[in-house]
């Protein structure tokens, strides 16, 4: 299991931010080796972003490297740059 981990600061409203990420929902469904998606608000530092766990690493590289995050830029208003980290899962606690 890989988790790719992106995360901005945006120009844009929180309100319009998670709008934004709702109405586009429903084309993550779609992308292939997706198996979670979380959007998340830094709440220290005002950073918005997603966390991403992916079944196997190609399909992670493929959505890093592909249109929808290079986008991101653009389509979020971004401060600084976009930031992007790679773990790979090496233990899961089932409950």
């Amino acid at each position: 299991m890989i988790i790719s981990f992106i995360r901005f600061k945006s120009h844009k409203p929180n309100e319009e931010l998670v709008a934004m990420s709702k109405a586009g929902s429903s084309h993550f469904r779609e992308i292939e080796g997706l198996e979670q998606m979380y959007r998340v608000i830094d709440v220290n530092t005002g950073e918005v972003g997603g966390i991403y766990i992916w079944d196997n690493e190609q399909a992670m590289r493929d959505f890093v490297e592909g249109p929808i995050v290079k986008g991101i830029g653009e389509h979020y208003d971004v401060v600084g740059t976009v930031r992007i980290e790679i773990l790979e899962v090496s233990h899961t606690l089932h409950t």
